[in-house]
């Protein structure tokens, strides 16, 4: 009996579940920080959060996606402070939930495969490095500082946890001339007043104890805590040095300070605390073994791979002793495996570019590691995930919602791989054995196995170092620069224009200090309708309370500065939530546009209208804010089309979400998880159920509330990615927001936690239309539709493309009919349309039916002049042929034809015949030379037959004695057809018995 995904997902958990009962896997050397709790890795998290929760007042706070979505600066959430990040520079929105956070613990869900900390290259190797991890952290936000976060930390580690004080070394920074940094004594004195010698508490440069997120952001001196697993000796000498049994276990960090850009350091508006320790190091040392991979993280997935290798069971050896690369294979796809579950989870599906590249890379891996090393079949990766969901989907319940689909995206990367993976690998060897004693493989053979064989870089360097070979990387790099393939490598690539004027971390601050108010912002949802069918909504009159520009806050710019403007109040959106910004100019009271705004971002409550000034603008006159309603007009409409497009989608579709939006003034853009492509059906389908709601003319209602309370609302659809405070805007479509509460609603309305701005029916937006589908990533498609004008533009496209299409069609027909006159222009015709076609915004229905019909008159004139010109052939074939048998007796035949199609026919008819077939078009003459046997051997040579004429046609070409082919300028066929005649005669005359 086959089985579908669900039920192997199903199968391999219930044998799973069942094997750990009847054989637990036994814990060795256990510290028993608890009387009344084993050691397990999920009582270690649980004793974590619970004691800063409980002891020290911490909010618990769940771990955010490992996909950031609302921070471009990172490709994976790699730190537990990433979500935290708008606290630390200030720019946090006020009324957010996250501006009341002082205190916070969690257990955050980390990766590190990129950017300024990539553990990649490490995995395998060693016994303590991963790509995904956990880390449990402790958060103080404007409350306590380095001194009660040291002294927590060390009565968690010995009081609670039990770790002998004696095996413990801390760290701390020791400065940085270069960045004028002093070295943190104050926290050398604090460790010292716990009791620590001198030669326990060490000092380390910026390097190891300057902790920063990446290239910007917050960051700040830290102190690490390590821990000697063997104890009873002096380790001082053997921290950081990454020595396997001294280790790092904790790291407090003391935010102080914001990189910018430019990399210069600005002091943040108040120092934090971040303190961030891996789980999986943690579970080590109290489950008291030496290695991650021994511990019950790990443990039921090494037992699952061994079940299915064919190589023999693990035995945790690590570099020189492990000869074969077997047990590090062993841990590489145990930690694949655990990334790949929660990143897919978390909505990263393998694709070219960012979070998809490096999916695939971690896939192609795996994949290489498990077939070749381990010699388990295809589908072992997948087979992981209820492993996986089962060891930690009591810590992040979303791994328990829809495994299959892992396993399925899983599966399909890995079959793709499997089909260039032995081809890839015999080139690689191939080149590898051609090196001899040289150590260095060439940039070009390594671009070559990534851009024809689907071999990451990575994976590549692997296969080097296996034969102790380097990769020239400088090569490498320089191909992939030939190839145009700049974006295709995982790096991070900001799509959104690039910003003259922004506000960091100390700029807020400043505006705090002055005492200036955020923007109020309550006239941006202020907008009327009119009997006219227009929105509109008056100017809002306010006052400028503060200009940047070049960096720094002025008191007034002049004419044609880029600048940014704050006023304390503002009708213009700021760009949030998927939504583009306004765009409009402020007028002074002088009635002049003195800026052009084509930019509104929100910084902290703060909205910095960015643009160009047209007149001087100074800090506390009076303005007027003119937004420019047509494009707004244009955003509204495709804003609630995208709810409408949202609901529509969850109707037609059975379990799909939202995985992210674009709301522009000339298009909508809706991405959403699907492992197929939409058919033609459910597309029209989607488009029925929107335009029918815009028929309806539903009103829409907007209500703000709690977001406890908006939770309990049937129905309800957040934003994917997005963060949400204690107070949301609830946006419904045809149904009052209290009746969607009642015990008796059923459902069948639009409910969305939105903050963007919408047309207030839904008949407003006229008309709806789906313009394009394509894959966003592995398992995400994308739609793109319009509304409104450019609904009404890309119909009147469709119709205009039908009509010019049926013309053409009329003229294919009649050029079928009457013996294909024509058929060359109408080809060219019809390539020209199906150009057209693919560019122009229109139905995508309708697209794709010009499509097929545009193909389908192709292909029959296509077949048509392939018969018509058989015919022609073997009609000039048989004309040859009695031409030969006229000159009965003649061993050789020269004819003038229209093509070479002919040749074959000729030649099967006429075999002991010599003969030459001259063809001219485009300015070019050709010549062909056939000789049979018999007539070579008496002189007859086709080359030389050729060689004969093309002294006249000054051609290029070539052949043997049999068949020759030369092809030239044009020359008089009579004159060709003498010079042959002369050649051959003369030769045929010599031979008696002709």
């Amino acid at each position: 009996m086959l089985l579908n995904t669900r039920q192997k997902f199903y199968l391999t958990k219930y044998l799973y579940l069942l094997r750990s009962i009847l054989v637990p896997h036994p814990i060795r050397g256990c510290h028993k920080f608890s009387e009344n709790s084993a050691v397990r890795s999920s009582c270690i998290r649980k004793a974590f959060i619970d004691y800063f929760k409980y002891k020290h007042g911490h909010v618990f706070v769940p771990s955010s996606s490992t996909i950031p979505h609302n921070d471009n600066t990172l490709l994976f959430a790699n730190a537990g402070m990433n979500q935290f990040k708008e606290i630390f520079q200030g720019t946090v929105f006020p009324d957010s939930s996250m501006s009341k956070y002082r205190r916070v613990v969690n257990s955050q869900k980390c990766v590190r495969v990129g950017g300024k900390h990539n553990d990649l290259d490490q995995v395998g190797r060693d016994c303590y490095h991963h790509t995904f991890f956990e880390m449990l952290g402790n958060w103080a936000f404007v409350d306590y500082f380095k001194e009660d976060a040291i002294h927590m930390a060390w009565d968690l580690l010995t009081n609670i946890f039990k770790l002998p004080e004696d095996c413990l070394y801390v760290t701390y920074f020791k400065g940085d001339n270069q960045s004028s940094l002093s070295p943190d004594l104050e926290t050398k004195a604090i460790w010292q007043q716990l009791g620590l010698p001198e030669d326990r508490v060490l000092p380390f440069g910026s390097s190891e104890n300057f902790w920063e997120m990446g290239n910007t952001g917050p960051c700040g001196p830290c102190t690490e805590i390590h821990f000697d697993r063997l104890g009873n000796r002096d380790a001082s000498a053997l921290v950081n040095q990454d020595d396997p049994d001294v280790i790092e276990l904790w790291n407090l960090v003391f935010t102080q300070y914001d990189r910018d850009t430019k990399g210069k350091l600005h002091k943040l508006p108040s120092n934090n605390v971040d303190t961030g320790m891996g789980l999986e190091r943690l579970v080590s040392v109290l489950q008291g073994v030496t290695s991650n991979y021994d511990t019950d993280l790990f443990r039921p997935l090494i037992a699952s791979i061994e079940q299915v290798s064919g190589v023999g069971p693990y035995e945790g050896k690590v570099g020189i002793s492990d000869t074969d690369g077997i047990d590090m294979a062993y841990r590489v796809l145990a930690d694949h495996a655990r990334m790949l579950t929660i990143c897919i989870t978390d909505g990263a599906r393998p694709g070219p570019q960012m979070q998809g590249y490096v999916i695939k890379r971690i896939i192609r891996r795996a994949t290489r590691y498990a077939v070749e090393k381990l010699k388990a079949p295809p589908g072992t990766i997948a087979s992981l995930v209820p492993v996986v969901v089962h060891s930690l989907g009591g810590a992040f319940p979303e791994l328990t919602k829809n495994p299959e689909i892992v396993m399925q995206i899983i599966n399909q990367e890995e079959q793709q791989f499997l089909k260039t993976l032995e081809k890839g690998k015999r080139f690689l060897q191939k080149h590898i054995s051609k090196l001899g004693s040289q150590k260095t493989l060439s940039g070009e053979v390594a671009w070559k196995m990534y851009d024809s064989f689907g071999y990451p870089i990575d994976l590549t360097n692997i296969i080097a170092s296996e034969n102790n070979l380097k990769v020239d990387m400088e090569e490498y790099e320089e191909e992939r620069r030939k190839s145009h393939e700049i974006t295709s490598l995982g790096g991070i690539k900001n799509q959104q224009k690039k910003r003259m004027v922004t506000l960091h971390a100390p700029d807020v601050e400043w505006l705090k200090n002055k005492k200036i108010p955020v923007t109020n912002t309550s006239a941006v949802y202020a907008t009327n309708y009119s009997e006219s069918n227009s929105y509109y909504s008056p100017d809002v009159k306010t006052r400028i309370i503060a200009i940047k520009a070049e960096n720094n806050f002025v008191d007034e710019v002049g004419s044609n500065v880029e600048c940014g403007v704050i006023t304390s109040s503002t009708n213009f959106y700021a760009e949030s939530g998927g939504q583009i910004a306004d765009i409009g100019v402020i007028i002074n009271d002088q009635s002049l546009n003195c800026l052009n705004i084509d930019d509104v971002q929100s910084y902290g409550g703060y909205s910095l209208h960015s643009g160009m000034s047209k007149a001087p603008i100074r800090v506390g006159v009076e303005v007027h804010m003119h937004v420019n309603w047509e494009h707004r007009i244009n955003v509204m409409r495709n804003h609630t089309g995208t709810h409408l497009l949202n609901f529509a989608l969850r109707e037609v579709l059975s379990n799909t979400s939202q995985k992210g939006s674009l709301v522009a003034s000339d298009r909508l853009r809706f991405d959403f998880n699907s492992m197929e492509t939409l058919s033609t059906e459910d597309l029209q389908n989607i488009s029925d159920i929107v335009n029918r709601l815009i028929q309806e003319s539903l009103p829409l209602y907007t209500s703000s509330m709690s977001i406890d309370k908006a939770n309990t609302i049937p129905g309800l659809q957040a934003v994917f990615g997005e963060t949400y405070g204690d107070e949301v805007r609830v946006v419904t479509i045809g149904q009052i927001i209290n009746e969607l509460m009642s015990s008796d609603y059923t459902g069948g309305c639009s409910v969305e936690l939105c903050g963007g701005t919408h047309v207030e029916n839904t008949s407003h937006i006229e008309k709806f239309i789906i313009t394009s589908q394509k894959a966003s990533s592995s398992g995400v498609r994308r739609l793109e539709a319009v509304t409104g004008a450019f609904a009404r533009k890309a119909e009147s496209n469709g119709i205009a493309l039908q009509e010019s299409f049926k013309q053409i069609q009329q003229q294919v027909s009649s050029c079928l009919q009457n013996s294909l006159v024509n058929s060359h222009r109408l080809l060219k015709d019809l390539e020209s349309l199906a150009k057209i076609v693919d560019k122009t915004s229109m139905c995508l229905s309708l697209k794709t039916k010009l499509r097929q019909e545009i193909s389908a008159n192709r292909n029959s004139i296509n077949k048509a002049v392939k018969t018509s010109f058989k015919l022609q052939v073997n009609e000039m074939a048989c004309a040859i042929v009695q031409s030969i048998d006229l000159n009965h007796g003649r061993k050789y035949h020269i004819h003038h034809i229209n093509s070479y199609n002919e040749k074959k026919e000729v030649s099967s008819q006429r075999p002991c015949t010599a003969i030459m077939l001259l063809s001219s078009g485009m300015d070019r003459l050709s010549c062909y030379t056939l000789v049979p046997k018999e007539l070579i051997q008496v002189g007859v040579k086709a080359n030389e037959w050729a060689l004969a004429v093309n002294h006249l046609i000054n051609g290029k070409g070539g052949g043997t004695e049999s068949l020759c082919c030369y092809q030239g300028n044009m020359f008089p066929i009579d004159q060709i057809i003498a010079a042959a005649e002369h050649f051959v005669s003369s030769k045929v005359a010599r031979v008696s018995d002709l």
